[in-house]
């Protein structure tokens, strides 16, 4: 897998239910049946991270979806453009690389935390990208379920 498809993949573009390495299932925003890099070994190994990971990937769907209903394709490009920075920002901060992890490869606590945080703050930056009266109802289970500000 290169790194722009790896990249891609946490861009969260297919939401989904998946398993992981210890068999237990995770919600991830990709399918974590072989994670190869240090993101996706992260985000699929640990139930936090990757939940957050596919709210994420609805977040993101939600912000490009109401530009695009709107006509305002720039803006919507621009939060595809945003992410894809971000993703890499995140990686470059979290993990030793976004290249492909070595064979055993298991995360730092401090990695999971990393990567939980960065998502997190994703997650509420881009709820933001919609007025409040446009959000879905789940949106309003975010905002107490992660303290994120919500008024």
């Amino acid at each position: 897998m290169s790194k722009k498809i790896s990249g891609l993949a946490s861009v969260a573009l297919i939401a989904g239910t998946a398993s992981f390495t210890s068999g237990s299932a995770v919600a991830a925003s990709f399918s974590c049946a072989n994670p190869t890099t240090y993101a996706t070994i992260t985000i699929c190994n640990d139930s936090g991270v990757s939940t957050l990971d596919s709210h994420l990937g609805d977040a993101y769907n939600n912000a490009r979806s109401y530009y695009k209903n709107r006509g305002r394709w720039s803006d919507s490009k621009a939060v595809k453009r945003e992410q894809k920075r971000w993703i890499k920002d995140r990686n470059r901060a979290c993990s030793s690389s976004d290249s492909k992890a070595p064979r055993n490869y298991w995360p730092e606590q401090w990695q999971f935390d990393c990567f939980y945080n960065e998502t997190r703050q994703r997650v509420e930056t881009l709820m933001w990208e919609m007025p409040k009266q446009s959000w879905p109802n789940y949106y309003w289970n975010w905002c107490s379920d992660y303290s994120f500000n919500c008024n």
